[in-house]
Order: structure tokens, then C-alpha cells, then sequence
């Protein structure tokens, strides 16, 4: 069959060395990644930058004699180091530990404000709960004495508690949120904040 040459249908079909080209997957070969010396302790600064977290001297100077050292030990990579690849290693070090400086920063920034606000709330929650703890105590007993029922009395009135029964359950409820008859977290959490 020919490139256009016509099926048992009738229909033109295209031949099987253009459906074959269509298929067929060209084979590339992986370029390597020329690795230098400089390349190499590049890479290394990321263990050294875990291993030494105290950063109490200058960085440049403790890094810089940190390279003169394994120069100075004979290790290949570090003998083939230029001085000006020395400087940019360096400089690159110095990039990183303020980058990290400035996460661990704003990390603590955060983690401060969020403390914060968790005091502020529990604070707040304190002090509007026991208001309406109150509030809802002396409406209780105003409808308790409505009804010519006192506290501790051991009597128990089935036909007429309706009311300071509900004002009961919501002081005595297991959940703050109840006092001021909000149902969801969320909103119970804005209430606070707000």
C-alpha cells in the first residue's frame, strides 16, 4: 500500500511507515552535568550550614577559615579552588546563614504574635464568661422566685420550671460558647477575637 492507498472501505489509509513515524520515540541521550570543584562545595554548604547553627562569630571569617583548613589538609576539591571562587563562596555562605536568620526571624515573630493572641482570648474568655455566668444567675433567680422557689429548698416543680430550667442548663453547660447561645467554634472564636 502506498501512502494514500485507499482501504477495503474505500477511505484513503494512510501507510504504516507514516503511523510508524507517529509512534516512534527518538532516544536522547542524557547531557552530564559538568561538575566543578566550585559546583561540589557549593553543595557541601548546606551540611555545614546544619552542622554549625551557632553563629556567634562573623560568618565570613568563620567560613573563610573553615575553607583555608580543608585547602590546607589537601583535600582535592578545595585545592582546586581559585581565590576569587573562594570570595564568591564566601559571599554565597554569608546569603544563606542571613536568609536563615530571617526565616528563623519571622518564625519567632509569628509564633510570638499567635501566643499573644491565644493569651488575649483566654483573657477575654475569662472575663465575658463570668459576666454572663452572672447576668444569667440573677435572671435565674428572679424567675425562680417568680415562682416561689428558692435554692436548695429540695423541692422540684414539674409543671412550672420551664424557664430558669433552660437558664440552669446553659450556666452548668460543659461548653462556654452555651452561655451566649453560639453553637459553632467558629464562631465563638470570632466572638472572642471581636
Amino acid at each position: 500500500m502506498g501512502q494514500y492507498a485507499k482501504n477495503t472501505e474505500g477511505h484513503p489509509a494512510p501507510s504504516w511507515i507514516s503511523k510508524n513515524k507517529k509512534n516512534k520515540q527518538s532516544k536522547q541521550r542524557k547531557k552530564k552535568k559538568k561538575t566543578t570543584s566550585f559546583s561540589k562545595i557549593l553543595n557541601l554548604q548546606k551540611d555545614y550550614l546544619r552542622d554549625n547553627e551557632g553563629w556567634n562569630r562573623s560568618v565570613k571569617q568563620e567560613y573563610s577559615t573553615h575553607l583555608e583548613g580543608q585547602i590546607g589538609r589537601g583535600f582535592f576539591h578545595y585545592k582546586n579552588l581559585s581565590p576569587d571562587d573562594i570570595e564568591e563562596l564566601v559571599r554565597l555562605y554569608n546569603v544563606k546563614v542571613l536568609k536563615k536568620k530571617m526565616k528563623l526571624k519571622g518564625f519567632r515573630k509569628t509564633k510570638e504574635a499567635k501566643r499573644q493572641m491565644r493569651k488575649m482570648i483566654s483573657e477575654t474568655r475569662e472575663e465575658k464568661v463570668s459576666e454572663k455566668r452572672a447576668e444569667l444567675l440573677i435572671e435565674m433567680n428572679s424567675e425562680m422566685r417568680k415562682w416561689g422557689v428558692t435554692l436548695g429548698s429540695g423541692e422540684y416543680l414539674v409543671d412550672r420550671d420551664r424557664t430558669w430550667d433552660k437558664l440552669y442548663q446553659k450556666i452548668h453547660s460543659d461548653r462556654y460558647c452555651h452561655l451566649f447561645d453560639i453553637q459553632s467554634d467558629e464562631t465563638w472564636y470570632q466572638f472572642l477575637k471581636g
